[in-house]
């Protein structure tokens, strides 16, 4: 199948990017809404304490991953108007380079 690009190009579009950043932010959701399972319970046992920690830990990791990901799909978003911005005003100033003529 032709892609019509080599692998050295970056493809890039206003939607894809803001694509994206949704994709992201859906992911963030469900990482912040995650959680370990329920814990042992209090026990004298030295192995149910190490669960219970694991699992605190693994929150807390959850927690940091969403984090990222909500900053990733803020910059992805932010990214996209950008490009879009860009577009507009390269599309503008080509036009005053070349105006339209009638035939």
């Amino acid at each position: 199948m032709e892609l019509g690009w080599t692998a050295g190009e970056l493809q890039v579009s206003e939607g894809g990017l803001r694509d994206q950043a949704s994709w992201c932010e859906a992911l963030a959701t469900r990482l912040a809404t995650n959680s370990a399972p329920a814990g042992a319970g209090s026990s004298p046992l030295a192995s149910s304490a190490a669960v219970n920690i694991s699992h605190a830990q693994v929150v807390a990791a959850g927690m940091r991953c969403a984090i990222r990901m909500q900053t990733t799909a803020a910059k992805l978003a932010a990214a996209s108007d950008g490009y879009g911005s860009t577009e507009a005003s390269s599309a503008a100033q080509l036009r005053e380079l070349w105006p339209a003529t009638v035939c």
